[in-house]
């Protein structure tokens, strides 16, 4: 072996030996000296460039707008993936130099070329950079340069991994641009099924046709699934031939009215799959892209299944007020009352008025909020035998249900709704045994 080899190999063996022992153990990053020791509101643009990606990645702030994808394509940024950058950039810790750049081969710390190299510029002008080489010899940690000086660092190696990102990780990915937090009040959906249409009034959801209550879950979940919905990849950054992704006759189109006046009109089209998932667009972007096929599945819920089979949505702990009214009768009314800090009920109507028993009341209604039914198209005609009216929450709702005896069973139905809920006659039989309400057992006096 040549002499030049062998003191090559032997310097080489004491720099191994001296990164060891000076990095035997992993970064911490509560540990060490701060890298850059800047605050992240400072930052207003970020560069990053991968050796496995030719175009770098550029975000600036926009003292406007926020922060914005210059390269490789012009968009919104993601504001949660920037500030997982900014945190970053403005934490990051190094607890120990292990080479001086001037004495060292930087390819051999994986420097030259860095596998990532990010830059970002401050307000006041300032430039400044970090590059990623390759894992040091200990696990959880790399090699660093900063500003192209001479100290060769080590940082805990996932913070290269928080900076591994494309023009697509970064970019915000939201189908619809929305800078208030408003509401759904209501939702269309043409779709082969045939028309859904949601409409959310006075704290209830409701199928718009058949009119009938709708499972608050399931429609609430609709709405806000397709407001929060993402593009899950672009496919064209203009609208081109719309024939070639099924969008000039879209196979499903969204409408979301939301709630305030002067609030946008949501609109989406859908159109033909493309592996299972499928192509969208909507007129407030340009982009042609790509929606999950578990979001389109959504749209697609059938009307029975959204259907709620509940008599009543109410909480019991928000109820209020309960009128029980048979034909025939005086109504019974039974208020809630609660001025002395314990939570009491009383029947107010017809006199003469007395207290309840309190665990009776709630039985009731708790037998009322859990009964279900099966959905009746057409609904029963007639005088009801039994309306039961219930008041709860902040701001109150109302909901009713008139029932209807018959001699295989009961059919109740929500007030101005056109569907009815067939009722078991052991669901009917508990909560009538709940109605005979006495007054409270009283407590014999101490002897």
């Amino acid at each position: 072996m040549r002499r030049s080899t062998l003191v090559a190999a032997a310097v080489l063996a004491l720099l191994a030996g001296y990164i060891y022992w000076f990095e035997r153990e992993p970064v911490e990053d509560a540990k060490g000296e701060e890298v850059f020791g800047v605050e992240k509101d400072a930052i207003d643009r970020i560069e990053i460039r991968r050796a496995s990606a030719g175009e770098p990645v550029v975000l600036e702030k926009d003292p406007e707008k926020g922060w914005r994808l210059i390269t490789p394509v012009a968009a919104e940024a993601d504001e949660g993936e920037v500030d997982l950058l900014l945190q970053n950039l403005a934490t990051m810790r190094s607890e120990r130099v292990v080479a001086r750049a001037s004495s060292v081969k930087l390819s051999d710390f994986g420097l030259e070329p860095p596998a990532i190299d990010v830059s970002f510029r401050t307000k006041d002008g300032g430039e400044r950079s970090l590059a990623f080489g390759s894992d040091a010899p200990t696990p959880s940690n790399q090699f660093a340069r900063r500003d192209g000086g001479e100290d060769i660092l080590v940082v805990a190696s996932h913070l290269s991994l928080n900076f591994d990102k494309s023009g697509w990780d970064l970019r915000d990915k939201a189908v619809f641009v929305l800078e208030a937090a408003s509401e759904a009040t209501r939702v269309e959906i043409e779709r082969p099924e045939g028309r859904l249409a949601l409409v959310s009034e006075g704290g209830l959801w409701f199928v718009a046709e058949p009119r009938s209550r709708a499972d608050r879950n399931l429609a609430s979940g609709i709405a806000s699934r397709i407001r929060a919905a993402e593009m899950k990849e672009i496919v064209s950054e203009t609208p081109g031939a719309l024939e070639t992704f099924g969008l000039d006759a879209p196979s499903r189109r969204v409408r979301i009215t939301l709630e305030g006046e002067g609030s946008p009109v949501l609109e989406l089209d859908v159109g033909a799959s493309k592996d299972g998932d499928y192509y969208a667009r909507t007129p407030a972007r340009e982009q042609v892209f790509v929606l999950a096929s578990d979001m389109v599945s959504e749209l697609d819920t059938a009307v029975s299944e959204i259907q709620s089979k509940k008599l009543f949505d109410y909480a019991t702990f928000a109820a209020k007020r309960l009128r029980i009214e048979e034909k025939g009768a005086a109504p019974r009314e039974l208020e809630r009352q609660e001025a002395t800090g314990e939570k009491k009920w009383r029947h107010s109507s017809p006199e003469p008025a007395r207290d309840l028993d309190t665990t009776a009341v709630e039985d009731l209604l708790y037998a009322l909020n859990g009964a279900s039914g099966s959905v009746v198209a057409t609904p029963p005609t007639g005088e009801p035998d039994l309306t039961i009216t219930v008041w709860s929450g902040d701001p109150v709702i109302e909901e009713a249900i008139l029932v209807r005896k018959k001699a295989d069973g009961v059919e109740a139905t929500r007030k101005g709704e056109s569907v009815a809920l067939e009722l078991t006659e052991d669901v009917w039989n508990d909560i009538e045994a709940k109605m005979k309400l006495e007054p409270p057992e009283e407590k014999a006096p101490p002897e």
